[in-house]
């Protein structure tokens, strides 16, 4: 393994204890935490409630209880922790496929760690991780020369809305893109094969397979935007790249993604001028579905350009992660022709300019977790500005 990727993954753990959080109640911890207990009790259901449409997912959570315990901390390692770590590997691995350079390919890992919408969430009990870690396979089988692989990137891309349903954001640009390759039968023969693991067990249990889709919709219209006391930010506020967080009393999961979403922005034009079409379907993939959570979803659709639910991020990381390092690796070679050590100089400053424009996030993110694991909801109120 790269010695560098090691120190990446070094830092991660660091992350992980910095931010480390606690159980929160009511929210998605509690609701996981049960239907892994029911499944430990044989009576989990996956048609009693829209948050088990995603029904593998409880399962990892319960297989998480069952290696580490049935504690807090025990029932998050699997589910978020170790796929935190691992989301970093494969973006290392999906990178190295197209940069050839294991030191770009290091830095697409590095950002990975950084992410806040990842580090949030890598002690919380959600099934966001899991997604990118699901669509990152799919795009290394994707990027394979074997057919059976191309079959495998279908089928990961298909069983994505076994773990939730916003899978289907990054199905319907990655089965595009696919039905104009030449991989188009073994693609969507995969995602079919996907769809239909998914939908059997309310074939069986509700006697109709889209039982899931039809409540999901009625779920999702009780958390329409009306519901919800967030302002709309101005075009000035939302291409800050200082905004803090969180806006108005929204929780603290919507934040501005910075410098981090500029370099992606030039990542993909860059990708688009010299013709490079692996970053042209990093791009696809991952605009693809930037446009469909911010127009395409009723629940998303008050927040403004480059704001973001956070945590819907995790799905497409990877190629962001990629799409930023490839601008950082173009702007560090047209320097490095200039003068070597301005090229050093360069990368030094991107990388401290995009953790100094992610600064306030981290500080929110910190203290909220703060308060999660000592439950001091008089700081937590005084931080959402309640």
């Amino acid at each position: 393994m790269n010695k560098w990727l090691i120190v990446v993954l070094i830092i991660a753990l660091v992350m992980i204890y910095i931010f480390r959080t606690g159980y929160l109640v009511p929210n998605d911890d509690s609701i996981y935490i049960n239907f892994a207990n029911q499944i430990q009790a044989h009576t989990f259901n996956p048609t009693n409630s829209a948050f088990s449409y995603g029904w593998v997912f409880p399962y990892f959570v319960w297989l998480s209880a069952e290696l580490f315990g049935s504690t807090f901390y025990g029932f998050t390692i699997l589910c978020t922790t170790v796929e935190y770590l691992s989301l970093i590997v494969l973006t290392y691995i999906l990178a190295n496929k197209f940069f050839k350079n294991s030191n770009y390919s290091v830095l697409a890992a590095f950002f990975i760690a950084i992410f806040p919408f990842l580090i949030q969430i890598t002690t919380r009990v959600f099934n966001d991780v899991l997604l990118g870690v699901m669509a990152t396979l799919a795009m290394i089988f994707f990027l394979s020369d074997k057919k059976y692989d191309w079959l495998l990137a279908g089928l990961m891309a298909g069983l994505m809305i076994s773990i939730k349903l916003i899978g289907v954001a990054f199905i319907i640009p990655f089965g595009l893109y696919a039905l104009f390759s030449n991989k188009r039968y073994y693609v969507i023969l995969g995602i079919i094969i996907g769809f239909a693991i998914y939908m059997l067990p309310f074939a069986i249990i509700a006697h109709n397979p889209l039982y899931s889709i039809e409540g999901y919709g009625k779920f999702q219209s009780s958390l329409s935007p009306s519901n919800f006391n967030i302002n709309r930010l101005t075009l000035e506020e939302s291409a800050g790249l200082w905004m803090s967080a969180p806006i108005g009393n929204a929780r603290y999961m919507d934040f501005s993604l910075g410098l981090l979403f500029w370099l992606a922005v030039i990542g993909t034009l860059l990708g688009f001028i010299f013709k490079k079409d692996k970053i042209i379907y990093f791009s696809i993939l991952f605009w693809g579905y930037v446009l469909y959570i911010h127009f395409g979803t009723i629940t998303l659709s008050t927040y403004s350009f480059q704001t973001v639910v956070s945590r819907n991020f995790c799905l497409i990381a990877a190629p962001f992660a990629i799409l930023i390092a490839y601008a950082v690796m173009v702007l560090h070679r047209m320097a490095y022709d200039y003068d070597k050590k301005w090229a050093i100089i360069l990368l030094i400053a991107l990388v401290i300019l995009t953790i100094a424009s992610l600064w306030t996030t981290y500080s929110t993110i910190y203290y909220f977790n703060i308060i999660i694991r000592t439950h001091n909801y008089v700081l937590f109120h005084k931080l959402i500005g309640m």
